[in-house]
């Protein structure tokens, strides 16, 4: 899996850049906000979130962790794939859309992109629990939000390993967290037993 990637920019348009490294040229979907950040000819490093899907593999490129962090937390609410992903983060810096969710404003939201009144609704929903945690949030301006970070590390790699396996985000967490409760060993498994025993889970249903 491709966490990270550095090199050099080799082109960029809307939405995206090609970044050539050690003679291999990857394609990474990034927020149009960031592409300020990548200039042709110039050296480059991403943090990347990988997707692996039926009709191909998929990069996501972050100037930082703390936005790879918040796509993902965007990607567990229902309905957002990455490309409304994006385009929530294109719009709106990190600090603005966690002050958005904390306020419950969901006609700033509604300004952006492709995003409706349920959408938006959704959103303020299923974040707003997430702020305030003490331990691996995501901060942007002394704004913060829990993320899956906030489990332990086995757990949160079975949960991105079964993502990269065509699950969607809230699934995946919703049967890392149900193998656990019907075999609280699992809290100390590492992440192939974790993951075998969610693929268990899933294969019953």
């Amino acid at each position: 899996m491709i966490s990270w990637l550095s090199g050099k920019v080799i082109h960029r348009q809307a939405g995206e850049i090609i970044i050539d490294v050690n003679g291999v040229g990857y394609e990474v979907s990034v927020p149009i906000s960031a592409l300020d950040n990548f200039v042709v000819n110039q050296e480059a490093q991403l943090f990347i979130h990988y997707a692996q899907r039926e009709d191909g593999v998929y990069l996501y490129g972050f100037n930082s962790l703390e936005e790879r962090k918040l796509f993902r937390e965007l990607l567990r609410v229902s309905g957002i794939g990455p490309k409304s992903a994006l385009l929530i983060m294109s719009g709106m810096s990190g600090a603005e859309l966690l002050q958005t969710v904390k306020n419950g404003d969901t006609s700033a939201l509604i300004r952006l992109p492709g995003i409706g009144k349920k959408t938006a609704e959704r959103l303020i929903v299923e974040l707003k629990d997430r702020f305030n945690s003490k331990a691996h949030s995501i901060k942007f301006d002394n704004q913060e939000l829990a993320t899956s970070a906030n489990l332990p590390f086995a757990q949160s790699e079975a949960i991105e390993a079964l993502i990269a396996l065509e699950l969607k985000p809230q699934e995946a967490a919703d049967l890392v967290a149900k193998a656990i409760k019907i075999n609280a060993e699992l809290e100390k498994a590492d992440t192939a037993v974790i993951i075998k025993a969610a693929l268990a889970l899933k294969l019953k249903k």
